[in-house]
């Protein structure tokens, strides 16, 4: 009887070790799955990590260019005001310099009336004005 005892002990001992072996191989393959996958996750995330800073650079390029051609808008915007001022002033000249020479057209009939006068005093001028038109040969108003 203790002999049977002593297989039966054995026998469950024995399968104790074989469940423990199946457990613990079932256990390692878990392990190594879990290895390759978390190789294989280290590997994606050192990818990602690259990609993050190639992208980073890129950014902050783009944001440099940006800066510079937000610059360059902001300086052809003034650039453009200035010359809407210079072309008001440029226009405004010209205004006065219309106004002057038409004063001046206006002075130098004046000048050629009273020479006229001067020659012939007599003569009626109510017919003379700058802006009446000679029309087949006769002096009309517009």
């Amino acid at each position: 009887m203790l002999k049977d005892m002593l297989e039966k002990a054995k026998k469950g001992r024995a399968l104790q070790i074989q469940e423990t072996i199946k457990t613990e191989m079932l256990m390692g393959d878990a392990i190594a799955a879990l290895d390759a996958d978390l190789l294989e996750t280290t590997g994606r995330t050192l990818q990602l990590e690259t990609e993050n800073t190639f992208l980073c650079q890129q950014l902050a390029h783009m944001v440099e260019v940006l800066s510079a051609k937000d610059q360059k808008l902001k300086d052809a915007e003034s650039a453009n005001a200035s010359l809407i001022t210079e072309k008001v002033v440029l226009e405004n000249e010209k205004t006065k310099l219309w106004e002057e020479a038409a004063d001046t057209f206006a002075d130098g009939f004046d000048l050629a009336l009273e020479q006229v006068k001067c020659v012939f005093p007599e003569a009626d001028y109510s017919y003379f004005a700058m802006d009446f038109e000679v029309v087949d040969g006769k002096i009309v108003r517009p």
